[in-house]
């Protein structure tokens, strides 16, 4: 099946100059990340019903592509007719605030856990596994405070190397991003750790190729309980939205802690 026309969007999308008019459809290079397009128009030229789908280009764009038969003025079917209309502003919309609401459920759920008396490292357990998901990170981390020692021990956290919680520590100085949110007010992002100037990369981050994360601190009555975590592999800019839910997980950590150790 070859294209038999385009509008001025398309040629964007494949890279297209009118030399390509002609050329077979699956020899063009586009932008969509599957062979779906490549699917539909052979479905289409085989049935003569026109369908739409949405798909999402390799660059994070979104398309409601529709698929129509060619005729030409015969009548006489003649090739498959691509229409792109972009609702990229519609789609990261939508995921947005799915994903606030997700977020602020997990905060909620956290919440009744903490209220019902929970165990702490059960809740620990329960919100590191529960963050990662909600943001798709690869990692999420606890970490303990103790500033006799001057670092911060992995309490709890989901992605690690099976042995490292309860033993790996970080130091709680400029050493480690964690060191580094001690020291702030504010929850810290890091877009590229390799590029980072505020602070060193701890062995526990670089040795589990770690690029991107944000970090906040689990406040307590008198100093820092610890440090909440969540760190990527691939590169990522953490938006504003998701470092406020993390600390909101955090402050909700920190409730529980006090909370603890008041009724002891």
């Amino acid at each position: 099946m070859h294209l038999k026309r385009y509008t001025l969007k398309a040629t964007d999308l494949f890279n297209l100059i009118p030399a390509d008019i002609g050329r077979p459809f699956s020899h063009l290079s586009h932008s969509f990340t599957t062979k779906q397009l490549e699917q539909e128009v052979t479905e289409v030229s085989q049935t003569l019903i026109s369908k739409e789908l949405e798909l999402e280009t390799r660059e994070g764009a979104f398309y409601i592509v529709r698929f129509s038969p060619y005729r030409t003025v015969d009548n006489r079917v003649d090739g498959v007719v691509l229409t792109f209309v972009d609702v990229t502003e519609l789609e990261t919309a939508q995921r947005q605030a799915q994903s606030r609401a997700q977020q602020q459920y997990v905060v909620a759920r956290l919440g009744q856990r903490a209220l019902g008396g929970a165990e702490m490292q059960a809740l620990m357990k329960g919100a590191v596994a529960e963050v990662a998901d909600a943001l798709g990170a690869d990692y999420c981390k606890v970490l303990e405070y103790h500033p006799d020692k001057a670092s911060l021990l992995l309490l709890a956290g989901v992605g690690w190397r099976e042995g490292l919680a309860g033993t790996a520590t970080v130091g709680s100085d400029l050493d480690s991003q964690a060191g580094y949110t001690l020291q702030t007010s504010e929850p810290v992002i890091v877009e590229d750790l390799s590029a980072e100037t505020r602070f060193s990369g701890p062995a526990l981050l670089t040795e589990h190729e770690v690029t991107s994360g944000v970090s906040v601190i689990i406040e307590g009555q008198n100093e820092p309980y610890g440090v909440l975590g969540v760190h990527t592999k691939a590169r990522r800019n953490f938006s504003g939205d998701e470092a406020t839910f993390v600390q909101a997980v955090a402050n909700v950590l920190a409730q529980a802690i006090e909370r603890q150790r008041a009724e002891r």
